[in-house]
C-alpha cells in the first residue's frame, strides 16, 4: 500500500457525497495553535546553490541545482515587524493546483479550483512562528542549540509538518525541514546560479502495487533524497562556521530587504537583550539587514559532536532517514556483497561518517516500509539500526510512532517491527535483553494526524478517517520525541505540568529570563510519555515482539491486496457502518460498470457451465452419504453404510463404494 492513498481517498470520500452540505467542513482553519514550549519561535526558508556547498556524493541530478529546506529554531521576537507567516508558500496558487492534482483533479479541474473561495483561503492560513527573526543565544549549560533534520513524505513538503518542527522548535532545538526534489512533493522548484526559476518539479504519481519499475523509481528518489541529506548536513556545518551563504530566497525581494532593516534598529535589539538575561548581541552586529541571513547560527548549532544530529521522518521520511543512517553506518563495513548496489555514496573520509554513531536519536513516524526492500538495497534491509551496534545503546535512541491506522497495517507493522528490531533479517524479531525501541500509537489517529493537514481539516480527517483531537496527537508525539532527546543527554526544554497532562489549571510559560539563567533547563522530565503501562490516555505501546501470529500467509496476502483494500481496512477505526472512505474503496475495487451481486448469485456465477447450484440442506446429506452415513428420513436414526472395500480402496475401473453412494444419494 502507498500512504498517498490517504489523500485520494481523502478528496473521494467527500467527492461521493451529493450536495454541498459539506462545504463549510472543507474551511481550512485559520491559523495554527500557539505552540506549547517555553521559547518563541522563529523560522526562514532557504535555497542555497549547491555551487557554493561541497558535496559529499556526485549529484544523482545534475538538474537540481540548488538545496531547499526551512529552518525552525529559538528566536529573539522583535518589538515590531512582520510576525505572520503563511504556511502556503510562493507561489500560492501553484502549489493550491498542485495539491488538487496530487488528489486526483485533472489539469483543467485544478486550474479551476485555484479560484474557489473555500480553497484560497489556505493562502491566508499563518504558522505561530516569526518570519526571519533573530536566532535566540543557546542556554549558558549547553552553549548550542540541539539540531534536528525531519524529511517529509510523499505529497509533504518544508512547510506540510510545520506545526511538529515548531513545536519542537519551541523547546529549543534548531529543525531543518528540507523540500525533497525527488517527484514526492505536489510540487516543487528549482533556481539556477542566478536564482532564475528554471526547473518546475512535478508529483510523480506511481502504481500503488510492488513492481520491478516501481522499485526503480523509487530508488531512484531514494538517491535524490539522501543526497539532499547529505548536503544539508554540510550546510549545517558552514553555517555554524559563519560562512557567507547565498538564499536566494532571501535576495529575490530587494525591497522587503530594505523594508525590514528598519524593523530591527540596534537600540530595540539592546533593549530587548537586557530583558531576556543571558542573551548577548555584539554591539556592532545589526540583525537583518539581509533578509534570511544564515550567518546569525555561527557558534550556535551543535552539528560537530558526534551523534548530536537527530534524524526524523514521516512515511516515505522516515523510510529515507533509516536507509539515509544505515547507508552512512555501514559504508565502512569491508565485505559487501557483489549485489548491494548503494543508493548513496559519501566517502569515508566524509563528516557523515563521524557524525552517524550508534548513538545518533532517531523518531520515525509512520515508517512505510515496502521502498527499504529494494532488490538492490536487500543486503541493508537486513542490517540493524546503528544503535544495535556493540557499543551503542539498543533501542533506548530509537522512536516509532505510528497512526492507529498504521497500526492496524499488519503487514507493514510486521515490516516495521522487523526494520526497529536487532536482526531485520529474521521473520520474527528476537526476544533481547537489551533496551527495547519505544513504540507507540495514538489512538483515533490516521496517516495524515502526523502531519498538519489534521489540524488545517479537523471536520475533514474526522469524518473521513475517524481522527480525533489532531493538536493533541502531534502533543503526543512531541513529548515522546523530545523525552528520547533528554534521554540522550539533548539540552532541550522540560515540558510543564499541563503539557503533560497533570494539571487542567492555566500554568503560565517559565520566564525566559529565568530559563536563560538557570544551569539546567531538562529539569522537568517527562518519563510518563514512555511508559508501556498506559498511563497517558489515549497512548498506547506496542510490544516488538507481540502480534506476529501467522506472519507468513499474511505477508503473501498483503502482497495480493489492493490499495483501495488496504485502506478501507487501515482507516476503519469506527466500528459497524462503513465510513465515506470504504464506500468508495468498494465503489473503485469493483471494474467499471460491474453491479453489486448477492451472494447466492455469485456463488451461481461461479460454478462451470451447465451445474447446477446445489442447496445447502442436499449438500450436507450428500457429505453423510460421502462418509459413510445413510441420511436418515424424518425422524427416524441414521445409519452407517457397509463397505465392501478396505480402506477405501477399488480395482481399476471401480467407482468406490463411497462414490456410489454419493452418487445414489443425488
Amino acid at each position: 500500500m502507498d500512504p498517498t492513498q490517504d489523500f485520494n481517498f481523502f478528496s473521494k470520500s467527500f467527492a461521493a457525497d451529493s450536495g454541498w452540505s459539506f462545504v463549510s467542513g472543507l474551511n481550512p482553519t485559520p491559523s495554527f495553535p500557539t505552540y506549547s514550549g517555553p521559547y518563541p519561535v522563529g523560522t526562514l526558508d532557504v535555497e542555497i546553490p549547491t555551487s557554493e556547498v561541497l558535496s559529499p556524493s556526485p549529484s544523482p541530478d545534475p538538474t537540481i541545482t540548488t538545496v531547499s529546506f526551512r529552518v525552525f529554531y529559538p528566536c529573539n521576537p522583535p518589538k515590531e515587524g512582520p510576525k505572520s507567516v503563511y504556511w502556503l508558500p510562493d507561489p500560492q496558487r501553484q502549489y493550491i493546483k498542485a495539491y488538487a492534482q496530487f488528489l486526483g483533479a485533472s489539469s483543467n479541474l485544478s486550474g479551476f479550483l485555484q479560484y474557489i473561495p473555500f480553497l484560497q483561503l489556505l493562502s491566508w492560513v499563518t504558522i505561530p512562528a516569526i518570519r526571519n527573526a533573530y536566532v535566540r543565544t543557546p542556554p549558558k549549560d549547553s552553549g548550542r542549540w540541539p539540531v534536528m533534520v525531519f524529511s517529509h513524505g510523499l505529497g509533504g513538503s518544508q512547510n506540510a509538518y510545520s506545526h511538529l518542527c515548531g513545536s519542537l522548535a519551541s523547546y529549543g532545538l534548531v529543525v531543518i525541514a528540507p523540500d525533497h526534489r525527488d517527484g514526492s512533493a505536489p510540487v516543487a522548484f528549482v533556481r539556477d546560479a542566478e536564482g532564475k526559476t528554471v526547473k518546475k518539479v512535478d508529483y510523480k504519481p506511481l502504481p500503488h502495487t510492488p513492481s520491478r519499475k516501481v522499485e526503480e523509481v523509487r530508488d531512484e528518489q531514494l538517491k535524490i533524497r539522501l543526497w539532499e541529506l547529505g548536503m544539508i548536513h554540510k550546510i549545517l556545518i558552514q553555517m555554524d562556521h559563519g560562512r557567507k551563504l547565498t538564499n536566494f530566497v532571501a535576495d529575490k525581494a530587494p525591497e522587503e530587504q530594505q523594508q525590514q532593516q528598519t524593523l530591527y534598529s540596534k537600540g530595540s535589539l539592546a533593549e530587548l537583550a537586557s530583558r531576556l538575561a543571558g542573551d548577548k548581541f555584539p554591539d556592532q552586529y545589526k540583525p537583518a539587514v539581509t533578509k534570511g541571513d544564515l550567518t546569525m547560527f555561527a557558534s550556535k548549532l551543535d552539528v560537530h559532536t558526534p551523534g548530536k544530529i537527530a534524524w526524523a521522518g514521516h512515511s516515505f521520511g522516515a523510510a529515507s532517514v533509516v536507509q539515509f543512517l544505515k547507508t552512512i553506518f555501514y559504508s565502512t563495513a569491508e565485505s559487501k556483497p557483489e549485489s548491494y548496489q548503494p543508493l548513496y555514496n559519501p566517502g569515508k573520509s566524509s563528516s557523515l561518517t563521524r557524525q552517524i554513531t550508534p548513538d545518533s536519536p532517531v523518531a520515525l513516524l509512520d515508517l512505510w516500509c515496502l521502498p527499504l526492500e529494494s532488490t538492490g538495497t536487500q543486503w541493508l534491509w537486513n542490517k540493524p539500526m546503528p544503535c544495535y551496534a556493540q557499543n551503542g545503546p539498543a533501542g533506548a535512541n530509537l522512536l516509532a510512532i505510528l497512526s492507529e491506522a498504521f497500526f492496524k497495517w499488519k503487514g507493514n507493522l510486521i515490516q516495521t517491527k522487523r526494520a526497529l528490531s536487532a536482526n531485520p533479517a529474521a521473520k520474527k524479531p528476537p526476544k533481547s535483553k537489551r533496551a527495547a525501541p519505544h513504540i507507540f500509537y495514538p489512538v483515533s489517529s490516521a496517516h495524515l494526524s502526523q502531519s498538519d493537514f489534521g489540524i488545517l481539516f479537523p471536520w475533514m480527517t474526522k469524518r473521513a478517517f475517524g481522527a480525533k483531537e489532531p493538536a493533541r496527537a502531534l502533543r503526543l508525539n512531541t513529548r515522546a520525541m523530545l523525552q528520547v532527546l533528554r534521554n540522550m543527554n539533548f539540552q532541550v526544554a522540560g515540558h510543564s505540568a499541563i503539557d503533560m497532562e497533570e494539571s487542567k489549571a492555566i500554568i503560565p510559560k517559565p520566564d525566559l529570563s529565568q530559563l536563560a539563567a538557570t544551569r539546567k533547563v531538562t529539569d522537568n522530565q517527562d518519563e510518563k510519555i514512555l511508559a508501556t503501562d498506559g498511563g497517558v490516555q489515549g497512548w498506547t505501546a506496542v510490544k516488538l515482539d507481540e502480534n506476529l501470529e501467522g506472519i507468513d500467509s499474511f505477508l503473501r496476502a498483503e502482497k495480493t491486496k489492493s490499495p483501495s483494500q488496504a485502506v478501507a481496512n487501515n482507516e476503519a477505526i469506527k466500528p459497524g457502518k462503513p465510513t465515506a472512505v470504504q464506500a468508495v474503496a468498494k465503489k473503485a475495487a469493483q471494474p467499471n460498470g460491474t453491479k453489486v451481486v448477492p451472494k447466492q448469485a455469485a456463488q451461481k456465477a461461479a460454478q462451470p457451465n451447465g451445474t447446477k447450484v446445489i442447496p445447502k440442506q442436499v449438500a450436507e446429506k450428500s457429505k453423510e452419504m460421502a462418509n459413510g452415513v445413510k441420511p436418515a428420513g424424518k425422524g427416524q436414526p441414521t445409519t452407517k453404510l457397509k463397505s465392501t472395500t478396505s480402506a477405501n480402496k477399488s480395482k481399476a475401473g471401480e467407482v468406490p463404494v463411497k462414490a456410489k453412494a454419493t452418487a445414489k444419494a443425488k
